[in-house]
């Protein structure tokens, strides 16, 4: 049902009072798939703000609970700030795919935080050279998103977009670029 909520979108937010109640469910495979659910609402999704924080935090918090969680706060966007000082917190995780996601949702919900832009920056440039398909794949995206403040990482995403193994990725850089360049 969760993954049903998440395909239809905005249109779901009437629904979102389950997801919620879903974020505290004792499997953590459901709590996050309702986080991707979430998600889904973007700015609509507010009210899920301090349970998503929890399950950045919780004494039941794992991998599969953080990386949908800031996820979705990236997602909700400003309406976020109250989780902003965890995600950066996790920015600095020795879990790549975390640092990762959590710094781009940072980016998402304070986008003109100048500081937050000179730590994130590095980390994804870094992040596009990572193991994971996904992390590489994430950075590029998020570089891209972040558009000609970006600039120091035009070089890494040139090599990444002729290099990659992944054509996704390679196909992510490629867009980031231009992004960047403002083409």
């Amino acid at each position: 049902v969760l993954e049903i909520l998440g395909a239809i979108g905005p249109a779901a937010k009437p629904a979102l009072d389950d997801m919620i109640k879903a974020l505290g469910d004792t499997d953590p495979a459901v709590r996050g798939d309702a986080a991707v659910a979430i998600a889904a609402l973007g700015p609509d999704a507010a009210a899920a703000v301090p349970a998503l924080r929890k399950m950045l935090t919780g004494d039941d918090a794992t991998s599969a609970t953080k990386y949908p969680a800031a996820y979705a706060l990236g997602r909700i966007g400003a309406a976020a700030k109250p989780a902003l000082e965890q995600l950066r917190t996790l920015s600095s995780s020795p879990d790549e795919v975390l640092a990762t996601v959590a710094v781009w949702a940072a980016i998402k919900i304070d986008p003109q935080d100048a500081t937050l832009l000179d730590k994130a920056i590095p980390a994804l440039r870094k992040a596009v050279r990572a193991e994971q398909e996904i992390v590489r794949l994430e950075a590029a995206v998020a570089l891209g998103e972040l558009g000609p403040v970006a600039a120091s990482a035009i070089p890494i995403l040139e090599l990444v977009s002729e290099e990659d193994s992944a054509k996704t990725v390679r196909a992510a850089a490629a867009t980031a670029l231009a992004k960047i360049k403002g083409k």
